[in-house]
């Protein structure tokens, strides 16, 4: 993939993460993010999770029949709309919820980070 392709997509990944704030109303939506981003963040925000989340995520990931990860999370997205927020109640601890928000917005600005970096070195 040439550099320019990658740069492309980087920043679309970096609108796409800045309408999905804005659209969902939450800091670090993941819900109306497009499918490549979505994915890239989840994969990231599976870095930073505790063992606990990590192990829960897993646990409902068996329970929603889902083969990965990104499965989880359209899956609670669907389940409320466009929101991960209120049907994570039923899967997630107060603490567990608190550890992927983190997550999420850490990896968020990671990507942004990035993104900004290869647009300024191209």
């Amino acid at each position: 993939m040439n550099s320019r392709m990658l740069l492309g997509l980087v920043l679309v990944g970096v609108v796409a993460l800045a309408y999905a704030d804005h659209h969902e109303g939450q800091p670090g939506s993941v819900c109306a993010l497009q499918e490549t981003t979505k994915r890239a963040l989840i994969e990231c925000v599976q870095t930073h999770l505790n063992e606990d989340t990590t192990q829960k995520l897993s646990t409902v990931k068996e329970q929603l029949h889902c083969e990965d990860v990104y499965c989880v999370f359209v899956r609670i997205c669907d389940r409320n709309n466009g929101t991960l927020e209120h049907p994570s109640n039923e899967f997630f601890s107060d603490a567990q919820k608190t550890d992927m928000r983190t997550a999420v917005l850490t990896c968020r600005d990671n990507l942004q980070r990035q993104a900004s970096e290869a647009a300024q070195s191209s």
